[in-house]
């Protein structure tokens, strides 16, 4: 594997991440800390708000370091102190509870002190977390999205806890009042706490209704306040709940709203803009593909029965491995990633760079890593599992064959292992549309496995179960609509969508160690990893919906596989799968009038 670590740009410390070597990083026991990055050197999840540009620190997927951001200067030391100091006050008045009623109060009842506890105990939740999510920002998007939303209901619980409190000293003496307006606050604050949790309202297009719920919770804090005022003389209520602090508070709180909503205008409004609506292609962030389970794995599809290949932590392993594998394969080429002849130039530099089927996103990032200047789109029917990516690199949720509504043109259009994605007609459709939306002169480049087993030494037993997968399998696809010959008919379809200057490469990629040479050894051990750890996601829903003579059960597949599995491990079986290489170039403007004017030359 020292070869893999030598080829992949993924092993090169990126911008941002957390490497023990990075001169990000200074010397241990550097009371300064490590050096803080500006906007544009921190990915797009963290480096989100426009008007803080300096100060970060760097991304890290360690606990311990964020943590230790807690001793020197960063742009979020404010608010980490902000909060970690009032939950340590509110703690401590918790502890000496206490002592303080028996001192001063002493004939006061249990439920008196309980209603002050529950108060305390809400504003150490909240400000504690809130200090939390503040110094956990820079971990990874996932922890970012986590500790938000813990953030979220523990401001919630804080709200709750002040009207439990304020309604108890309010109508102290009006025990029916009590129990209708918590049950008030219990279902505002529930309704809250679903709206601000719900993944599917997580989105830029809803923080407006996320916004609008905590004011309204807050505000709804008027209701038993304007009651207790006609009831009871102002003088009584001041003097009994403080009735001038619960109206600086309502003042305070719309002043934050207000400063807020200012700060945030356009995320607020642009989401709300006709042409939002009209968009097909939708960010990772405000479109979830829908998922279902079955036989015990994740699938993901923007509608029923997609795709045949699960989307789970499993089959994102062998994403990874897959792609290793792919880099050892080519360790030749200064850059591995590709052979379509893309960036030779000043003149041909990337600027747009789009990732059909991403997958687990490793393409996307290594291609983003390497050429920096350019705008790397991965676009899949499931969200990648990114904890990091560079700030020029983008992922979306989209079913590719709808229109397409990106507005620059693309300079390079890449695909890998999308076999038995679609349909004849489906396949026709995307290679039209990627020959459209590419720039005059551009490339588009495909990647696919035979899905047979071959050897060319015998070894391999015509009857054995690993010499019949392959055909097994095509038979399935047939029967589901969508061919797995794809690596036989992708460069026919190119031609017939108008590329030209088309080019292949053919690839043995062994199963298993049993080369001499010690490169296609490496790419042997990848691959057989790659099988292990993909063999159930390939096999299980093809053949549970359309195994021959009938479906398959869950049990007669896992037997089917652990045959495979038998059969790969044979250290005298040398086998091997194909792979065919595709990159072809959509004609320049000239080439394009010049076919133009062939076509149209009048006959004499």
């Amino acid at each position: 594997m020292a070869l893999l670590k030598r080829l992949s740009p993924a092993e090169r410390a990126p911008r941002g991440t957390d490497r023990s070597d990075s001169p990000l990083f200074k010397e241990p026991g550097s009371s300064s800390g490590p050096r803080l990055l500006n906007r544009d050197e921190v990915p797009p999840w963290y480096g989100h708000n426009p008007y803080i540009r300096t100060s970060y620190r760097p991304v890290t997927p360690s606990i311990t370091r964020c943590l230790s951001s807690l001793l020197y200067l960063h742009n979020e030391t404010v608010n980490v102190y902000s909060h970690l100091m009032p939950a340590t006050i509110a703690l401590l008045g918790n502890v000496l509870l206490y002592d303080y009623f028996a001192m001063s109060f002493p004939d006061a009842t249990w439920t008196d002190q309980l209603v002050f506890h529950i108060y305390l105990t809400t504003s150490v939740i909240c400000f504690g977390i809130s200090s939390a999510y503040h110094t956990f920002l820079c971990h990874s998007a996932h922890f970012t999205a986590l500790w938000g939303r813990l953030d979220y209901v523990a401001i919630v619980f804080q709200i709750l806890g002040s009207f439990i409190s304020g309604i108890y000293i309010g109508f102290y003496c009006e025990p029916h009042l009590q129990k209708l307006y918590w049950s008030m606050i219990g279902t505002l604050g529930f309704l809250t706490g679903f709206v601000v949790v719900h993944p599917r309202l997580q989105s830029q297009k809803w923080r407006l209704l996320r916004l609008s719920t905590f004011v309204a919770t807050g505000l709804s804090a008027f209701a038993p306040i304007i009651h207790a005022a006609s009831i009871f003389p102002y003088q009584q209520l001041d003097q009994q709940a403080g009735l001038r602090y619960y109206y600086l508070e309502g003042v305070v709180i719309v002043i934050g709203v207000l400063f807020y909503a200012d700060a945030n205008y356009y995320t607020l409004t642009k989401n709300w803009e006709p042409e939002d609506f009209q968009s097909e292609t939708t960010s990772i962030s405000s479109s979830i593909a829908k998922g279902r389970l079955e036989n015990g794995r994740r699938y993901q599809a923007m509608k029923e029965d997609d795709y045949w290949s699960p989307s789970d932590e499993q089959q994102f392993e062998a994403f990874e491995i897959g792609h290793m594998m792919f880099m050892v394969l080519d360790h030749e080429r200064e850059n591995p990633l590709h052979h379509a002849p893309i960036g030779k130039s000043p003149q041909s530099e990337l600027q747009h760079i789009l990732d059909i089927g991403t997958g687990k996103g490793t393409w996307a990032i290594d291609m983003a890593d390497i050429y920096s200047s350019a705008t790397v789109r991965g676009v899949d029917i499931f969200p990648p599992p990114v904890t990091w990516m560079p700030p020029n690199c983008l992922f979306e949720v989209d079913d590719i064959l709808r229109e397409w509504t990106w507005r620059e043109p693309f300079d390079f259009i890449h695909m890998r292992l999308m076999l038995g994605s679609f349909t004849p007609e489906g396949w026709d459709r995307l290679y039209k549309q990627c020959y459209d939306a590419l720039t005059p002169g551009g490339w588009i480049e495909q990647v696919e496995l035979d899905v047979r087993v071959y050897s060319d030494d015998g070894s391999l037993k015509e009857d054995s179960t690993l010499a019949t997968w392959g055909d097994n399998f095509i038979g399935c696809s047939e029967r589901a609509g969508r061919s797995l010959l794809t690596q036989e008919t992708m460069r026919g379809a190119m031609e017939k969508a108008g590329f030209v200057d088309v080019q292949e490469k053919l690839y043995k990629i062994p199963l298993g160690p049993w080369p001499k040479d010690k490169v296609l050894k490496e790419v042997g051990q990848l691959q057989y990893a790659h099988w292990l750890a993909a063999l159930e996601g390939w096999a299980m829903w093809l053949l549970t919906k359309f195994g021959a003579p009938s479906p398959w059960s869950k049990e007669e597949v896992q037997i089917y596989l652990s045959n495979v599995r038998a059969e790969l491990r044979n250290p005298r079986t040398h086998a091997y799968e194909l792979c065919r290489r595709v990159w072809a170039r959509k004609p320049t403007m000239e080439e394009e009038m010049a076919d133009l004017a062939i076509k149209t030359e009048p006959e004499v």
